[in-house]
């Protein structure tokens, strides 16, 4: 697939089922390219490239969570044939459902399934205070201490330079998005989380639960917010396990 919006690892024609995958606030469409070689076969990877960042550096940032769900829903229209499942870790997964439900307001294809990870549910409001309002010492601390951030990176201040106004945009958009109550989805939803993520508790991931009226996973591993990194193979075969169905 050739789109501006996403970038396709180790891609497989006549892939049974399309998995589109939603980054953490701040990452790019690397975060998930350690998954392209684990994939099971008939499961294609598609992970979403948002402006500002890799080849899109020089596209303005959004900095509210409507437009961009909008711009994607724009750009990923001709790509949502059925069948097609979405993945969003942190912020990834706040666009992955809010995008969902605009697809549903728009009578547009819906993903089969919903994985979402490291985010609380999305009634839940973010607590003080607010990340990208912080200084910037201070959104560094913050940064070292949530980890996934390279040492590379947080010491050498030209890319700290590059790298913080993307943060900040993104926090913006996460902690600035205001719930609006509608009907729960009528498809599976899986949630995952880290056992000792600070960002989103087993209760506020549990909290996801009353947004389907399908059946509902809720999986801890061990780590923090970025236990994705560790556990991506146990992640991917519980995926797979979810969408058995849709890849015989």
């Amino acid at each position: 697939m050739t789109n501006q919006w996403i970038v396709s690892y180790n891609e497989k024609p006549g892939a049974q089922l399309h998995l589109f995958c939603f980054p953490s606030a701040g990452s790019s469409a690397t975060q998930f390219f350690p998954w392209a070689g684990i994939m099971p076969p008939g499961l294609q990877m598609h992970v979403v490239k948002l402006p500002g960042r890799e080849n899109r550096f020089r596209e303005p940032l959004f900095i509210r969570l409507g437009p961009l769900v909008e711009a994607l829903a724009d750009g990923l229209h001709s790509l949502l044939y059925e069948p097609f499942a979405f993945l969003g870790h942190s912020l990834g997964a706040l666009i992955a459902f809010e995008l969902t439900r605009l697809l549903r307001r728009q009578a547009g294809s819906q993903p089969v399934h919903l994985f979402l990870a490291a985010r609380r549910a999305p009634h839940l409001p973010s607590p003080p205070p607010l990340i990208h309002q912080l200084p910037d010492d201070k959104l560094v601390a913050w940064l070292r201490d949530l980890g996934g951030t390279p040492a590379q990176i947080l010491e050498s201040p030209e890319m700290m330079g590059l790298f913080l106004p993307i943060v900040r945009a993104d926090m913006a958009a996460n902690e600035l998005y205001q719930h609006a109550t509608e009907a729960p989805l009528a498809i599976p939803i899986s949630c995952f989380g880290g056992e000792q993520d600070k960002e989103a508790s087993r209760p506020e991931l549990a909290a996801w639960r009353g947004y389907t009226t399908q059946s509902f996973q809720l999986r801890l591993y061990p780590g923090g917010h970025f236990f994705l990194n560790d556990a991506r193979t146990s992640m991917v075969w519980d995926v797979a396990a979810d969408l058995a169905l849709h890849l015989r």
